[in-house]
């Protein structure tokens, strides 16, 4: 064995040494405590700090669109931020003095909110009353709508046979069955009870289920 394979050798057995000892073990639980921590808390900027992002920025901008009609200028952008920072620092310096507290437009503000709230959440758990039904039926009614169906039966003749297919056809009107002859002609079923007009196009092309509805019954 080589001086090389005695350092590895010594590596491997230092490291297993290292992986029993339990201040190891402290330490790696507290890295992943501390991360998790910090990755379900990222710091937040300080007090005396104002972040606009943005999203936040995109919903000023909105809103001054929504205003003013029109797209802001550089100036205007300026001023939209001036502005929010103004109102920020208002905001946390009325918090920092507790400003808010025993204020009746506040606290008639947070009750407003809390209406709204309950009422979206009221809605939205309570549960649709047959009239709820009837109005999105009505209001939806291609949510519902059952494709076209046909019931048919097929039987297929050679351009030479037109007599006999003649005789089939009155004989089918008559209540009779597809001859034992002409049911081994076809690749698909000679009987179609009840398909719908999605099945038959993708048995039979685009244009079948259309051709078929211009059909009078019986035909």
């Amino acid at each position: 064995m080589g001086l090389a394979d005695l350092a590895r050798t010594e590596l491997i057995l230092m490291m297993l040494r290292l992986a029993r000892e339990p201040l190891v073990h402290f330490i790696a639980l507290g890295t992943l405590i501390f991360g998790g921590w910090y990755w379900l808390h990222p710091p937040q900027p300080p007090m005396d700090e104002i972040v606009i992002d943005q999203r936040e920025f995109d919903h000023l901008k909105t809103l001054w669109e929504a205003q003013w009609k029109r797209e802001p200028s550089p100036q205007d952008v300026q001023a939209i931020i001036d502005r929010h920072v103004r109102k920020e620092v208002f905001y946390r310096e009325g918090l920092r003095l507790n400003l808010d507290k025993n204020d009746e437009i506040i606290k008639r503000r947070l009750a407003q909110k809390m209406e709204a709230v309950a009422g979206d959440l009221g809605r939205l758990m309570k549960p649709a009353t047959d009239d709820d039904l009837r109005a999105f039926l009505r209001d939806h009614p291609e949510l519902f709508r059952v494709p076209q169906s046909y019931a048919f039966q097929q039987v297929l003749f050679l351009p030479t046979e037109r007599r006999q297919a003649a005789a089939t056809l009155a004989s089918l009107r008559g209540g009779g069955s597809v001859p034992a002859t002409s049911e081994a002609r076809l690749g698909v079923p000679n009987v179609w009870p009840e398909t719908t007009s999605i099945d038959l196009a993708n048995a039979f092309g685009d244009g079948f289920p259309v051709q078929l509805a211009a059909l009078p019954l019986g035909e």
